[in-house]
């Protein structure tokens, strides 16, 4: 999983290639609902003194964000995987709208 995403990602950390317009659409018909809008709404870290949203987590842990899309997390509740719901290139595209998140 970790090899894929770094393919995926350019020196600086971005990922490569994603069209952000349809990033943003695509995050608003599928991660808005329960992640908000600008991806605040769940506090990735609850119990340290600084929260993680979703964008700070997009840009500095993509493996995790990666595999939690495709794969879903069951220590959290709700979220469920994506692998067979949304292609390869819709998946580039969220994560690469997901990194401009606050």
């Amino acid at each position: 999983m970790a090899y894929l995403v770094y393919k995926l990602l350019d020196p600086s950390g971005k990922i490569k290639g994603a069209n952000l317009k349809r990033g943003e659409k695509l995050f608003y018909q599928n991660c808005r609902g329960c992640h908000n809008i600008d991806g605040r709404r769940i506090n990735f870290t609850p119990l340290e003194a600084k929260p993680t949203y979703l964008g700070q987590r997009a840009r500095e842990d993509m493996p995790t964000f990666w595999y939690q899309m495709n794969f879903g997390d069951e220590s959290r509740e709700g979220m469920e995987p994506f692998y067979d719901e949304l292609t390869l290139d819709e998946m580039t595209d969220i994560a690469g709208y997901a990194q401009t998140l606050p």
